[in-house]
């Protein structure tokens, strides 16, 4: 059995409404959320991609329910990438050849994805092979969307990055002079902190679900303290909800103008317990090596990711 720790990077879960087929039916509460993701692991909604070199499977597996010590919920699913074919040199009796074979069983790597219910916070397994780049994330909002229609919802999950905490407000900081401030922001659910309650009761008042923000004063700079729009909106990209980057420029040192994109690169948490154990775990496992596995994956996420001000919404 491997040693290995498991280590995670953190991912907040948005809810997105399909606006190409909206019918006024969203997801709206944890148990919805849980069926949906139950539902993605059912093989039919495996997805393929082909390049030139190779065939790549996308599968969810393995939908599980954990209940910590104090009775909150972390559900578990296994995404797995497998090459079902592969381009390469195979040797013939005059030399080499190129030709793509299929691979059968296809070979497969996964990663564990832990949902945390109460926060929509989610521990993914760090494996860069995998997360490394973009492709999972495209792949789990287009698998969440056809699942979720399949059951009459009309909303998909996407994942966005939790960076450190602080890292995005420590930047905003640096700037002595803020020009401009570009990100695209989320209603945030179901978390608000002292920095964001003000701009979600404004969100939640207009109707707003996402709202793209372009703010730019070339004169006098933008207001950037607490409370300002700026701040409030950086506050809750650091929180995860916004998509894509977080775009600053200004001036930061010496005069000078710089821009700086942040937001993509996601906090990293590890625990005592191993991949293996992780990846074993079952629902009647309460214990292992004196442990309760998911109160330390729990405790894990808020170290990262502290509850600040916290208000279900």
């Amino acid at each position: 059995m491997s040693d290995r720790k498991f280590e995670f990077d953190l991912y907040r879960l948005n809810i997105v409404d399909n606006e190409d087929e909206y019918k006024g039916r969203p997801v709206k509460n944890n148990t919805q959320i849980a069926a949906v993701l139950k539902q993605m692991t059912d093989s039919k909604y495996d997805m393929e991609a082909h390049n030139t070199k190779s065939t790549i499977s996308w599968s969810f597996r393995q939908f599980d329910q954990f209940i910590s010590s104090e009775g909150q919920i972390v559900y578990r699913v296994i995404l797995a990438r497998s090459v079902k074919e592969q381009e390469g040199d195979t040797v013939t009796d005059d030399g080499l050849e190129s030709t793509r074979s299929a691979i059968s069983p296809p070979l497969a790597i996964s990663v564990a994805m832990l949902f945390y219910e109460e926060r929509h916070l989610v521990a993914v397994e760090h494996n860069s092979t995998i997360t490394g780049g973009q492709a999972w994330l495209r792949v789990f909002r287009k698998m969440s969307d056809k699942s979720a229609q399949s059951m009459g919802l009309d909303s998909y999950f996407v994942l966005s990055p939790v960076p450190e905490k602080n890292s995005l407000l420590e930047t905003l900081r640096s700037f002595s002079t803020l020009f401009r401030l570009h990100t695209k922001i989320r209603l945030p659910n179901p978390e608000l902190t002292r920095y964001t309650k003000e701009l979600y009761g404004q969100l939640k008042s207009s109707a707003i679900r996402e709202y793209r923000q372009d703010m730019r004063n070339r004169q006098e700079g933008l207001n950037t303290q607490e409370g300002s729009l700026a701040h409030s909106s950086v506050a809750l990209a650091e929180s995860g909800y916004n998509d894509g980057d977080l775009i600053l420029i200004g001036i930061r040192t010496e005069g000078k103008v710089e821009k700086v994109v942040v937001g993509k690169t996601a906090a990293r948490g590890r625990i005592s317990l191993t991949k293996e154990q992780m990846r074993t775990l079952t629902p009647n496992d309460a214990f292992l090596q004196g442990l309760h596995p998911v109160d330390e994956i729990i405790r894990a996420i808020n170290h990262i990711h502290p509850v600040d001000g916290n208000a279900n919404v």
